[in-house]
C-alpha cells in the first residue's frame, strides 16, 4: 500500500509538471549568494520569485538583505514544502500557488528573480514591465541562463543577467 502512495505523488508531482511545462530545478546556493552580494545586492527591497520551486531563493534573499521574499510556484506540492523549509522566517517569505499569468506583483516589488526557459523569458520579461508600469517604478529583473532576446542587459554574473524594466511611459500627454 505504501509502493501505492509513493507512485501516487511521482505521477502527481511529475505529471503536473509535465501538463504545464513548468520545470523543477533547484538553484546553488553559492550562485544565490554571490548574485545578491555582487550583480544585484539586496537592501530592504521586496523579491517576487517566479516558479520558487523549493524557496531556496526566497531564503537567499532574506538572509543576503532583502525585508520580504514573495515565491509564485504553480505546483501545489512544491509550494507547500516551499513554505514548510522556509517557516522560520515567519510572515518576511510568502509563497503563493498560483499561476503567475494571472497575478498581480506585491505593491513594494523593487526585484524579480526567474529561472525561465528560452520559451517562456520573453513572456516573463513584458509581465514584469507591465507590473512595473502598474506599480510606477523601474524593478530589477535577475534571469538564470536565459538571456531576454533583444533587451540589452546591465550586467551578467556567470548564468545570472540583470535587467532594469522601467516602467511604460505615456507619449499621449
Amino acid at each position: 500500500m505504501m509502493w501505492l502512495w509513493i507512485l501516487s505523488g511521482f505521477v502527481i508531482f511529475f505529471g503536473f509538471m509535465a501538463f504545464t511545462g513548468a520545470p523543477y530545478l533547484p538553484s546553488k546556493r553559492k550562485e544565490l549568494e554571490r548574485t545578491f552580494r555582487e550583480l544585484c545586492p539586496l537592501d530592504d527591497d521586496t523579491l517576487v520569485d517566479i516558479g520558487s520551486g523549493d524557496g531556496i531563493v526566497l531564503r537567499e534573499a532574506i538572509r543576503q538583505g532583502a525585508r520580504h521574499a514573495y515565491g509564485v510556484e504553480i505546483n501545489p506540492f512544491i509550494a507547500w514544502v516551499s513554505r514548510l523549509v522556509s517557516r522560520r522566517y515567519g510572515n518576511r517569505i510568502k509563497v503563493r500557488c498560483a499561476n503567475l499569468w494571472t497575478i498581480t506583483f506585491p505593491a513594494e516589488t523593487t526585484v524579480v528573480y526567474t529561472f525561465a526557459t528560452h520559451r517562456d523569458i520573453k513572456k516573463m520579461y513584458k509581465k514584469v514591465a507591465q507590473e512595473a508600469s502598474r506599480l510606477g517604478r523601474t524593478i530589477r529583473f535577475v534571469s538564470y541562463a536565459f538571456e531576454v532576446p533583444g533587451v540589452p542587459k546591465k550586467m551578467t554574473l556567470g548564468a545570472h543577467h540583470l535587467y532594469e524594466v522601467k516602467p511604460f511611459t505615456d507619449k499621449k500627454a
